[in-house]
């Protein structure tokens, strides 16, 4: 084997220890192993380097909470309840991000490690059984506009939500934070049922900068030998 050769069997060898990986990235299921209510935000991929924060509200009104009412009858309970302020019960159109009722919290992706997200999915119900007209709305901080605003449907029934990321915005991420954004709103108390939150992506795991050493001393030393 020439030298060209050897060199490129080297990087070869190198691209092979890179892994890609479709994955559960984080969650919220409302509840903890013991079925009890528990609001903090699932690593649902310890092993990929990725960290999940807690909730954080950055608006006047917002908070993650549980009534009884929202987990009567609903074989998925508990359920949590997005707690937003009394506002016009006609979702905002996709282009008018509210600046209150915010409820976020974010996965910082280490250096060494590439993320391409892939979806968000969560189930959402009026926190009624009333006429009462109350919404929802998504997006992150990766987003210029709302990916998704819409009036829900009353307690007990749920809106199961499945939104695709694709394209340049959600690729290639690395060394950097996302935040991961719900509105809520309405009459009455703008308060919204909320559950099941998935967040997916494809993972690229990037070699410790020793292994790469290791194997790229070994390569040059194998074209030594064959020299």
């Amino acid at each position: 084997m020439n030298t060209k050769k050897l060199i490129i069997a080297g990087i070869s060898s190198l691209s092979v220890l890179a892994s890609t990986n479709a994955a559960l990235i984080a969650g919220v299921d409302f509840s903890d192993a013991g079925g009890a209510n528990d609001a903090t935000p699932d690593d649902l991929n310890a092993g990929d380097g990725i960290t999940v924060s807690t909730w954080s509200f950055p608006g006047s009104t917002g908070g993650v909470s549980f009534d009884t009412n929202a987990n009567t009858g609903r074989v998925s309970a508990p359920v949590g309840k997005l707690n937003g302020p009394v506002t016009s019960g006609v979702a905002p159109v996709l282009t008018a991000v509210p600046t209150d009722g915010i409820h976020q919290f974010s996965i910082a992706i280490p250096a060494n490690v590439t993320l391409d997200l892939t979806s968000v999915s969560f189930d959402h119900s009026m926190a009624t059984g009333g006429a009462n007209s109350r919404w929802i709305a998504f997006n992150t901080s990766l987003d210029t506009d709302l990916l998704y605003s819409q009036v829900s449907v009353a307690r007990p029934a749920f809106t199961s939500t499945s939104l695709p990321l694709s394209g340049a915005p959600y690729t290639g991420l690395s060394g950097t934070t996302v935040d991961f954004i719900w509105y809520a709103g309405g009459e009455g108390s703008g308060d919204i049922d909320i559950d099941t939150i998935v967040i997916e992506g494809t993972i690229v795991a990037i070699p410790e900068p020793s292994a790469l050493s290791l194997l790229a001393l070994s390569a040059f030393a194998l074209i030594r030998r064959k020299r």
